[in-house]
């Protein structure tokens, strides 16, 4: 009798793990569109091997429907290049020649470092990156806030996508920003105008992209080691009361990221997608899936407990739309392109359910599961 029962639970085993690997291996043929996702390219090395195999590996993904989103410190702009108006000489960019070859639109969002560090002459170096980009991908479907403005930018992927772009640093430049060139009387016109592509869009699923996260488990959230060196102590307990202005506990970002919380919160699972630190980092809150989609320098501090996944690797962020609307979110180390160290079902946009996640990569019930190809990249959220 023993032996039966033994029986019945081994051919049990078998025949479910066929169903699964049988639907994992068709989940490919069921992707409508792939969007990766990476931030802090500003130092990118085309004699760097890993830097080059990285984004040849987004380069060569095979699926035709695919995008590409820039989160900010795309470029580090040198203020002598204001005064240039020798094109060819400021376009010798390796990595947008390298990116002449993506089949797909390419979005941009600036950061920190293309306001050259919020600095008086900030403006003026957006300005040229815009027009740089433009040069550089001339034959190439880009997308980008206009110059010195907030956006929101819309951009309709398809019936089932649509991503909108935010310039973030326009909120927390300390100097002169526009508002009549961009068609704005105020501040609150942006919020309205966003929420209006939202709203407009809440039959769809939406990608909201800025440089600047809401919340974050890195150092700019105030989040440091415990073996924080004593002289480097009172800087971090500084940044994590009053903030410099980078940082989210500085007044200015406080009402930054209140604002465009609540107005994220109104519309569950929408993905708010940014930079800011150099790690990644995945987690929910309200409702709305939180993405700090990774870095190309890697290397800042996690407070890894506080996420659902995370790493301070250097690496990429893929999000996979199904065509029965399913969301995929996969994470790629720089030092292992070929298995995501993160993997994990979002949501399904058919019944928007915020699921729970599972620290068990061997567990393939329910499809909620996120599983990393190691627990070093994953904690559970506390």
């Amino acid at each position: 009798m023993k032996i039966l029962i033994q029986m019945k639970k081994l051919l049990v085993f078998l025949i479910s793990h066929l169903i699964i690997f049988n639907s994992l291996g068709q989940t490919d043929g069921q992707i409508a569109y792939s969007l990766f996702l990476i931030g802090h390219t500003g130092h990118y090395d085309a004699s760097v091997p890993d830097h080059v195999k990285l984004f040849n590996n987004i380069i060569s993904y095979d699926n035709n429907k695919k995008g590409l989103i820039f989160l900010g410190n795309n470029v580090y702009p040198a203020k002598s290049d204001i005064s240039s108006d020798d094109f060819d000489v400021l376009v010798d960019d390796s990595l947008t020649s390298q990116l002449r070859s993506f089949n797909g639109p390419i979005a941009f969002v600036p950061g920190l470092e293309e306001w050259d560090n919020g600095s008086s002459v900030g403006k003026d170096l957006v300005k040229l990156r815009y027009k740089m980009i433009h040069k550089q991908l001339q034959d190439k479907e880009i997308y980008m806030p206009d110059w010195g403005c907030p956006g929101p930018v819309e951009i309709n992927i398809n019936d089932s996508l649509t991503i909108v772009l935010l310039d973030t640093q326009w909120w927390l430049h300390p100097y002169d920003t526009r508002f009549a060139k961009c068609d704005l009387e105020n501040e609150d016109d942006v919020w309205v105008n966003l929420q209006d592509i939202l709203r407009q869009n809440s039959r769809k699923q939406v990608v909201v992209a800025g440089y600047h996260p809401v919340i974050s488990y890195g150092e700019y959230g105030g989040k440091y080691p415990v073996s924080t060196d004593i002289f480097a102590f009172p800087f971090a307990v500084y940044r994590k009361l009053l903030g410099a202005r980078q940082d989210l506990a500085h007044p200015d970002y406080k009402k930054f990221s209140k604002k465009l919380a609540s107005i994220l919160e109104e519309f569950p699972n929408v993905i708010y997608a940014s930079s800011h630190e150099q790690n990644f980092q995945y987690f929910t809150d309200k409702q709305v899936h939180y993405l700090i989609g990774g870095s190309l320098q890697g290397g800042g501090y996690l407070e890894k407990r506080k996420v659902v996944c995370g790493s301070s690797h250097a690496g990429f962020s893929r999000l996979d739309f199904y065509r029965d609307g399913r969301v995929e979110l996969l994470f790629f180390s720089e030092d292992n392109l070929n298995t995501p160290a993160c993997r994990g079902h979002l949501y399904t946009f058919r019944n928007p359910e915020v699921h729970s996640f599972s620290e068990n990569p061997g567990n393939a019930f329910p499809d909620s599961v996120l599983h990393p190809a190691s627990h070093q990249y994953l904690s559970p959220a506390s």
